[in-house]
């Protein structure tokens, strides 16, 4: 089994616009040995009341620009639990998180074992 080194600037943002209703970002992932780029999330928030999260849309895209998965998350009904979906077109898996006052619903679809 081969391992990969990731440096992962996880919040090495790029600030590309902020306004009273939202604010969109990208970070990046780079080989820790090569620093090859890897992958970049863009990032765009949409925000409430009192800049609260309100939802946030990533997209993610290869070191080529071609996108690979989509992920949204909700803070709608819970600011610090979002509800959460995600798609990876690579791999066809899905995953998708809801939850109310007292349960976690977790759904992860795998096409590959179908």
């Amino acid at each position: 089994m081969k391992f990969v080194n990731i440096l992962v600037f996880g919040f090495y943002i790029f600030c590309l616009s902020f306004n009273v209703n939202g604010v969109q970002f990208t970070g990046k992932a780079f080989d820790m040995s090569s620093g090859k780029l890897l992958y970049q999330e863009h990032h765009k928030v949409t925000l409430g009341k009192e800049n609260q999260y309100q939802e946030t849309q990533v997209l993610y895209t290869d070191a080529t620009g071609a996108e690979f998965a989509r992920k949204q998350l909700d803070f709608s009904h819970a600011l610090l639990v979002p509800s959460v979906y995600f798609v990876d077109t690579r791999s066809d898996v899905t995953l998708k998180i809801e939850h109310d006052d007292q349960n976690i619903k977790v759904v992860y679809q795998d096409s590959r074992d179908s």
